[in-house]
Protein backbone atom coordinates (compact mmCIF):
# COMPACT_ATOMS: atom_id res chain seq x y z
CA UNK A 1 0.00 0.00 0.00
CA UNK A 2 0.94 3.25 -0.78
CA UNK A 3 0.48 6.75 1.23
CA UNK A 4 2.16 9.12 -1.59
CA UNK A 5 2.95 9.58 -4.95
CA UNK A 6 6.74 8.84 -3.98
CA UNK A 7 5.65 4.96 -2.43
CA UNK A 8 4.23 4.33 -5.66
CA UNK A 9 7.29 5.19 -7.59
CA UNK A 10 9.47 3.22 -4.60
CA UNK A 11 7.45 0.39 -5.14
CA UNK A 12 7.37 -0.29 -8.83
CA UNK A 13 10.96 0.32 -8.75
CA UNK A 14 11.72 -2.18 -6.43
CA UNK A 15 10.44 -4.72 -8.10
CA UNK A 16 12.25 -3.41 -11.86
CA UNK A 17 9.97 -0.93 -13.44
CA UNK A 18 10.62 2.24 -14.07
CA UNK A 19 8.03 4.71 -13.56
CA UNK A 20 8.36 8.83 -13.72
CA UNK A 21 6.22 11.08 -11.67
CA UNK A 22 4.55 11.93 -15.22
CA UNK A 23 3.77 8.00 -16.03
CA UNK A 24 1.65 7.57 -13.05
CA UNK A 25 -1.27 8.46 -14.48
CA UNK A 26 -0.90 6.91 -17.84
CA UNK A 27 0.50 3.05 -16.31
CA UNK A 28 -2.19 0.58 -16.40
CA UNK A 29 -0.09 -0.58 -13.27
CA UNK A 30 -1.61 1.88 -10.95
CA UNK A 31 -4.80 2.14 -9.57
CA UNK A 32 -5.92 5.46 -8.09
CA UNK A 33 -8.34 4.85 -5.16
CA UNK A 34 -9.60 8.41 -3.68
CA UNK A 35 -8.32 10.45 -6.38
CA UNK A 36 -5.32 10.48 -9.04
CA UNK A 37 -1.60 11.36 -8.66
CA UNK A 38 -2.59 15.15 -8.85
CA UNK A 39 -3.95 14.19 -5.56
CA UNK A 40 -1.27 13.03 -3.92
CA UNK A 41 1.58 15.30 -2.93
CA UNK A 42 5.12 14.26 -3.99
CA UNK A 43 7.59 15.34 -1.60
CA UNK A 44 11.14 17.25 -2.55
CA UNK A 45 13.13 14.06 -1.92
CA UNK A 46 11.49 12.09 -4.75
CA UNK A 47 13.88 9.81 -6.06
Amino acid sequence: MAHDAQDVILLVRRHGVELEREDLDRSPLVEWRGGDSAAWKLSDASP
